[in-house]
């Protein structure tokens, strides 16, 4: 009797052929069963009935995972036995559709909250613990990212060749449209400026027909959380500066974003070469619209200019400017 055989995934059975010397009075017969299980349960098919035919004899059985065959020898004089030399067993994998375990959508910008508290009175430096760039000041000139990667992870039970096609739709809308189709990479490059502000969702088809012929072909499906697109820059409001009677000055201005709450803001003041933090009244960035309030340090006596910038979670930038 045959060890149970594993053909790794759910197949159906063709035909087996078996040689060997079969000299006259005797002959060799097989049966054959099959299951799910590694080893031979309850769950399994009878054995089949016999198999005569050498050449090719179709294996009765229903599609499984594992088979198992035995063979019967016979013979009609007992100075002579069937010898079997090889046993040839025909299938082929029952397809099986792809199986995605991940999908995500990649916005480039890292993590998407930062813990940020409002600057302390005199000027110069950011609060304890605040992020800052090199020398205690932030960079305000990296170009915000508009390209974002889709990727997702899918199995084949059957090591088929995959193609993707991907669609995208507002939460809000019912029919999906199309993004690219005929992908042969788990993963696309989306410019998300081709779209307008709003929340949306991606979904992947993946299809194994490059590999089956009509009508075998089996495809699945996976659709994203739904995520925020916003293309549209923050709005900065009209900068007061009060002075306060000592060479310093408040300066306090509202900015506000229509879709994504406000990240960070810096400023400059007069000829200053680095961009300083500035933060909102109350000390951390968690709204779409903040009041930015900054007490500066003593400053010579004359006119100045004050140049905001303000950027949104989405990476949006905006500026605004007055002199004082």
């Amino acid at each position: 009797m045959l060890k149970v055989h594993d053909a790794k995934s759910l197949s159906r059975w063709g035909k087996l052929s078996w040689e060997g010397e079969m000299e006259e009075g005797t002959a060799i017969a097989f049966s054959t069963r099959t299951g799910n299980t590694k080893k031979p349960d309850d769950t399994w098919n009878d054995w089949s009935e016999e198999l005569t035919t050498a050449e090719g004899s179709q294996v009765p059985n229903g599609d499984a995972q594992y088979i198992q065959w035995r063979a019967k020898f016979t013979t009609t004089d007992a100075a002579k036995t069937p010898v079997l030399k090889k046993v040839t067993l025909a299938s082929v994998q029952t397809n099986v559709e792809p199986r995605f375990t991940d999908i995500t959508v990649d916005d480039g910008s890292g993590s998407s909250n930062q813990d940020t508290r409002r600057r302390s009175s005199g000027g110069n430096l950011p609060p304890p613990g605040a992020r800052s760039g090199s020398g205690g000041s932030s960079s305000g000139d990296d170009a915000p990212s508009k390209k974002w990667k889709i990727s997702w992870k899918v199995e084949d039970a059957n090591a088929d060749t995959l193609q993707y096609t991907l669609y995208y739709k507002a939460v809000s809308e019912e029919n999906w449209r199309l993004l690219k189709k005929e992908l042969t990479k788990a993963e696309f490059e989306w410019d998300i400026t081709t779209v307008a502000d709003g929340r949306y969702k991606v979904k992947v088809v993946a299809t194994d027909k490059l590999s089956n012929p009509v009508g075998w072909a089996k495809s699945a499906d996976k659709v994203s959380p739904p995520f925020d697109v916003d293309n549209t820059q923050p709005s900065v409001g009209e900068i007061k500066v009060t002075p306060n009677g000592n060479g310093t000055y408040k300066i306090a201005c509202e900015v506000t974003d229509m879709a994504t709450p406000i990240q960070k803001a810096v400023y400059k003041i007069d000829s200053d070469e680095n961009w300083k933090a500035i933060f909102p009244d109350d000390g951390i960035f968690d709204s779409k619209s903040e009041q930015l309030l900054l007490e500066t340090g003593e400053l010579p006596a004359g006119g100045h200019a004050i140049t905001i910038q303000v950027t949104d979670r989405a990476q949006n930038t905006a500026v605004g400017r007055a002199g004082f």
